[in-house]
């Protein structure tokens, strides 16, 4: 977990960021975000995941309540104020748990290529299947290989492991299903960013959450930004759109890339 502290704007309760990557990444992937969030006067922690930024073998074992735990223990470390989670793919999902459990402490969240629905009805089944499995039988579950490049696609690189550990997509399963469950007891302001395109997610993902929530969220598209997209070729549009949505200053941001 990284930490950094904006500059003294005077305020008795400085706005905070929690930042959280996808599964299989690292932090590094949420970084340049960090440091524009920093120079905007944010206290901000960009969270290292379990199990990530190591050996995969790490992430097999990394139960799920682990996860929620530690993201929760980041925000508390991020003291009071008003908080901002965001979230990508995964990452999305445990901003998304962290506004339902603490809305009286989480007052925006951007979901970025939130991991509501898969591309492929073969991999909603495999994950579906693998979500109803118990803690200690995904434990012992092997891997399966990447099959796509993605490296190649974006402009950033990206430390990230080359396969899926089939435990870890099986507890993020488990986590969708709370975060449709728990739907309507949000009531911080969404932003849900997507990239219709995206070679992991359904174009319907974004969608997933109407009809659950309390108010409807912003909504931006931007085609060709990747699922990864805080290292893809658009993430500087990107970026400024979640500064506008954060009510930010965004005009001496970089353009696009």
């Amino acid at each position: 977990m990284s930490a950094s502290n904006g500059p003294d704007d005077g305020s008795s309760a400085p706005k905070t960021a929690l930042l959280i990557h996808g599964l299989t990444g690292s932090n590094g992937e949420m970084h340049e975000l960090a440091q524009l969030l920093v120079q905007r006067h944010f206290r901000v922690t960009n969270l290292n995941l379990l199990g990530h930024g190591t050996t995969i073998e790490d992430l097999k074992r990394v139960p799920l309540e682990k996860w929620r735990a530690q993201c929760l223990a980041a925000m508390v470390d991020l003291g009071p104020g008003p908080a901002v989670c965001i979230g990508l793919s995964f990452g999305a999902l445990l901003a998304l748990d962290l506004a339902e459990q603490f809305p009286e402490s989480v007052k925006q969240c951007v979901l970025l290529s939130p991991a509501f629905q898969l591309r492929t009805r073969s991999a909603e089944i495999l994950i579906s299947a693998l979500s109803v499995l118990p803690e200690w039988i995904l434990d012992h579950l092997g891997e399966i290989k990447k099959k796509d490049n993605a490296a190649a696609r974006l402009s950033v690189p990206r430390t990230a492991y080359s396969s899926h550990a089939l435990g870890a997509l099986g507890r993020l399963g488990k986590l969708r299903r709370l975060c449709f469950q728990n739907a309507g007891k949000v009531t911080a302001k969404l932003l849900i960013i997507s990239d219709p395109a995206d070679h992991r997610l359904s174009s319907q993902s974004p969608s997933c959450l109407e009809g659950l929530l309390r108010t409807a969220p912003e909504y931006a598209v931007f085609t060709g930004a990747q699922h990864e997209m805080t290292c893809g070729p658009l993430r500087h549009s990107v970026f400024d759109r979640i500064l506008r949505f954060l009510a930010l200053d965004s005009e001496s941001n970089p353009t696009n890339t």
